[in-house]
């Protein structure tokens, strides 16, 4: 513009009259001016073209096609096609688009290409002609999943962003350098992949059952709200849709800051199992990440250490009845840690739950090496009530890598397990360990927790233990414990406890025509039900319009009957609740459970409808706590002494056996005493333990003689013991019962209607005698235990009380391992 302002000056000079060298230099400039203007649009159309062929040609280039592969660089590209809001990144950036149809989930990746330290970004709109502030819809992650890269030390990026919409969709693409030096080459990927149903994970769905096949539910109603479940792992990534707005920032130990963003996946991937909305068990738990490993899953025992006793601060912070679970899918590699160990014992005595992995190992390696006793979190079962989770396959057979031995404390699902994926919000991925069975075990304790907010860890610890399925893992080498994870729906049910000595079994049983109101309907169902197990105080607490209760099994099938347009039915719940003295509450359970399984019950009470199971037993014990499955022993820390009926027991079986075992002595002393000459000729020492516990470090399941049925008269749980059968450890069928007491006058055999897998239940405990026989190491032997007030020992099955009176007569006071 200047210059065309000087050329129109001097026009109008020389139209003025001026002389003819002001003309003639007027017309010089006039030339040089005109000749500069020319020469001036020039380079703007030149730019203006080349700028052009560059976008034309980029974008020619740039087309990415769904399942294809498209090679890019980010050399000599600008820095600010989009203006990027993490000012660190700073290399050139690749400009891509791709165009989608269908709802699915696309997935973009730079594994498999050249080395490249760099970034994805997915838009919805381009970034060359939106404002400069647009976001991204969608950010890659490091992938350290990534295999078939050239260089084993690049981590490469993987992003994966549900589509949700059916018709033709374009989006945009970026692929940016961290810095002008990591410029170069790389690999696009774009896979495209249908979204994946939403189902039950086989893992979930084999913890809420005793035995194999899958019935393809997991009904388990509690979800632990409110029980805080701390992630010590690599970081959680918070906004992903499985956590939906439970999950939050906790210590960053390796930054000391509170941003703990997963930059490897296995922390995201974990907290999703134990708590997740669709694949986790305590599914309604707030999840808290705590960073102690780096980007490469690795970390020092220290920053465990340090984020350990963050937790224990945090819950301090928080208030005394804060319920919380520590999940460490973490071991010390190949020997134990004392400051990992010593964290834990810190973090149990605060009264917060520990559950670790017992770590992986070759499926060659030696005895030691595969033992989670040698390693750390494994060890730490010596001192605490730490809880070690071993890993299974779907067929339940023992994960050849998983660390075993007797301090593992129990097995779960580990192989091929689906979970949140670090890569988007709603991606998935499976992964398998024993990092993948401790969430497992996690979320079950938080449920536990839930249940009974105010459980030791001691008695959390054994409770799993007690409740835990046995005789199902196949291929358990010879120092492992056989126990696998076990869970079921408990309902809230606002009932009080039972008296000291007493446990309640609950039910809850649908009817399709009655009334509450219906009194002969109710004293048939206490008849009925008293009839079949024996003279039990049995009762119906409460009965109400179906549901009774909220987010019961029942009700949430009912609820999707309603959605498939089925029409609603008049039903009335009862709770149904049968009270039964501690020494014989584990038979009575299972003998409740076997007679509702096999229609007893229902054909007992006859009231001419249809009546259904809307919650398998369970139990409130005379502390109020509350679990899924047949109580073994009563430990109560607030009770000074044993009931009397056990008391009673314990002195009349001690008596007796004394009696036995003197008048045994005395025979083979009569018999093979050698004449008074030769008394002292054979006298020699022994290589035998005189004291050797009856059950060892190694053995702690060790259990009583199976169950078994036999031709006599059919007996109440209180028959047991009171016709002398204790020896005998005769079961009865609720069903046959009447048949079988006619049959035994004639002594014809009955066939038992007992389940299968009831024959082949331990008597043990689901709490132990307190602190001392929840913690996992060899104890002293103590006889003084059955005195003191936090010791209480009731057996709740026959087999178990005979070898309680066994072991208080050895003098070894010894209580079930828990290891």
């Amino acid at each position: 513009e200047r210059e065309w302002v000087g050329m129109r000056r001097a026009q109008r000079r020389v139209g003025s009259g001026g002389d003819e060298e002001s003309g003639a230099r007027a017309r010089l400039e006039e030339r040089r001016v005109g000749g500069a203007r020319r020469s001036g649009f020039g380079e703007v159309v030149l730019v203006c073209v080349v700028a052009t062929m560059c976008v034309s040609r980029a974008r020619s280039q740039t087309v990415l096609r769904p399942n294809s592969t498209q090679a890019g660089t980010t050399r000599n590209q600008p820095a600010d096609l989009w203006i990027n809001p993490d000012e660190a990144m700073t290399g050139g950036q690749a400009f891509f688009e791709i165009t989608v149809s269908g709802a699915m989930d696309l997935t973009l990746s730079t594994c498999g290409g050249p080395a490249f330290s760099g970034e994805i970004y997915l838009f919805d709109e381009s970034p060359l002609e939106a404002d400069s502030d647009l976001l991204a819809l969608e950010r890659s992650r490091p992938d350290h999943f990534c295999v078939g890269s050239d260089d084993e030390n690049a981590v490469q990026a993987t992003l994966i962003y549900r589509v949700l919409d059916t018709a033709n969709v374009r989006f945009f693409i970026i692929v940016q350098a961290s810095s002008r030096t990591d410029d170069g080459m790389f690999d696009i990927t774009a896979s495209t992949a249908s979204m994946p149903t939403p189902g039950v994970s086989w893992g979930l769905d084999r913890i809420d059952q005793r035995e194999l096949p899958l019935d393809g539910r997991y009904v388990v109603a509690t979800g632990a709200a409110g029980v805080l479940m701390y992630i010590l792992d690599t970081g959680v990534r918070i906004d992903h849709d499985e956590f939906s707005g439970r999950a939050s920032h906790g210590l960053n130990v390796l930054d000391d800051d509170f941003d703990s963003d997963d930059c490897h996946g296995h922390g995201t991937h974990v907290a999703a199992i134990a708590a997740g909305r669709t694949v986790g068990v305590a599914y309604r738990a707030p999840i808290i990440a705590v960073r102690v490993l780096d980007c490469d899953n690795r970390g020092r025992v220290s920053w465990l250490v340090s984020g350990i006793d963050w937790v224990i601060r945090d819950v301090a912070a928080r208030g005394g009845d804060v319920a919380a679970v520590v999940v460490a899918s973490v071991s010390s590699g190949s020997k134990p840690s004392a400051a990992y160990d010593d964290a834990i014992a810190r973090l149990t005595s605060a009264g917060i739950a520990f559950v670790g992995a017992s770590g992986n190992a070759p499926a060659n390696a030696d005895e030691a090496a595969r033992s989670s006793c040698n390693t750390s979190p494994g060890s730490a079962t010596e001192s605490t009530p730490a809880i070690i989770v071993g890993a299974t396959r779907s067929d339940d057979s023992r994960y050849e890598q998983s660390k075993g031995g007797a301090c593992t404390t129990v097995w779960a699902p580990g192989i091929q397990i689906p979970s949140a994926s670090l890569f988007g919000r709603f991606a998935m991925m499976n992964l398998s360990g024993t990092s993948q069975a401790t969430p497992f075990t996690a979320g079950l304790v938080a449920d536990l927790i839930a249940l009974n907010p105010t459980l030791t860890p001691e008695d959390t610890r054994a409770t799993l233990i007690h409740t835990s399925t046995r005789g199902v893992v196949n291929g358990l080498e010879e120092q492992d414990v056989d126990r696998f994870l076990f869970i079921r729906s408990v309902p809230d049910v606002d009932e009080p406890p039972p008296p000291s000595g007493w446990v309640d079994i609950y039910a809850m049983l649908r009817f399709s025509d009655g009334a509450c109101s219906d009194e002969t309907l109710m004293s048939r169902i206490t008849d009925g039900i008293a009839s079949v197990l024996g003279e039990l105080n049995v009762a119906v607490p409460n009965c109400g319009t179906a549901p009774l209760y909220a987010d019961t099994r029942a009700t949430r099938n009912a609820q999707t009957a309603l959605r498939r347009g089925k029409p609603a039915q008049t039903e009335i719940d009862t709770l149904v609740r049968v009270r039964t003295e501690e020494v014989i509450a584990a038979i009575t359970f299972d003998a409740f459970e076997a007679a509702l399984s096999d229609g007893s019950i229902e054909a007992a009470i006859d009231d001419g409808g249809a009546m259904s199971e809307v919650e398998s037993p369970w139990v409130i014990d005379s502390n109020g706590y509350a679990y899924w499955a047949a109580p073994r022993f009563e430990s109560s820390a607030s009770s000074s002494s044993l009931s009397g009926g056990a008391i009673a027991g314990i002195v009349v079986g001690s008596l007796a056996v004394i009696a036995l075992l003197a008048g045994c002595a005395y025979i083979v002393y009569v018999r093979t005493r050698p004449p008074p000459e030769k008394q002292f000729d054979d006298l020699h020492g022994t290589q035998e333990d005189l004291e050797a516990p009856v059950f060892d470090r190694g053995q702690d399941e060790v259990r009583p003689p199976a169950l078994k049925t036999g031709n006599s008269a059919a007996l109440s749980p209180r028959a047991l013991f009171s016709n002398r059968r204790l020896g005998e450890g005769i079961m009865f069928s609720p069903r046959a019962s009447r048949k079988l007491a006619a049959k035994d006058a004639t002594r014809t055999t009955a066939t038992s209607r007992t389940p299968q897998n009831l024959a082949e239940r331990t008597l043990a405990s689901p709490r132990a005698h307190g602190d001392a026989s929840a913690a996992n190491a060899p104890q002293t032997p103590d006889t003084s235990s059955l005195s003191r007030g936090s010791r209480r020992f009731f057996s709740m099955g026959g087999e178990a009380f005979a070898q309680a009176l066994q072991r208080t007569q050895s003098g070894t006071g010894k209580n079930l391992s828990s290891h």
